[in-house]
């Protein structure tokens, strides 16, 4: 719209200032005012294109924002993951010589070491405002 109507403006403006065109006097006022008319058109029509430009980009922002949000959780969810998978990935595998298997407590405190990671991280991402 903004298109058509910005080439009409110059049709009409061309119409309006030339006298190249032999054009009778009682149409004079006519073309001034559909000049005046395409031109108010225009100006809407660029006025609701950039209106409707901010509000796609608006919208954009909004959408990028819920996104790192989304990231930033699933991040965390990931740090405090990794270690633990590394942890059962190491003791999970069944090798005779492991110094840790003789051990009787082995197990349990594996475990303790687990969870105290686990909630050493959840603090360190508390203070830093990401949960």
């Amino acid at each position: 719209m903004r298109r058509y109507l910005t080439y009409q403006v110059q049709l009409f403006s061309e119409l309006k200032d030339s006298t190249d065109y032999p054009i009778e006097k009682s149409l004079e006022h006519d073309i001034i005012d559909i000049y005046e008319r395409l031109e108010r058109a225009s100006s809407l029509a660029n006025l609701y294109s950039e209106l409707a430009t901010d509000l796609m980009d608006s919208y954009i922002s909004l959408a990028s924002h819920h996104l790192n949000n989304i990231m930033k959780i699933l991040t965390v969810v990931t740090v405090i993951f990794v270690p633990l998978t590394f942890m059962a990935g190491i003791y999970g595998m069944n090798f005779e010589h492991m110094p840790e298997l003789h051990y009787e407590y082995g197990y349990y405190f594996l475990i303790s070491m687990m969870i105290l990671l686990a909630v050493i991280l959840l603090i360190i991402f508390r203070k830093v405002k990401w949960l």
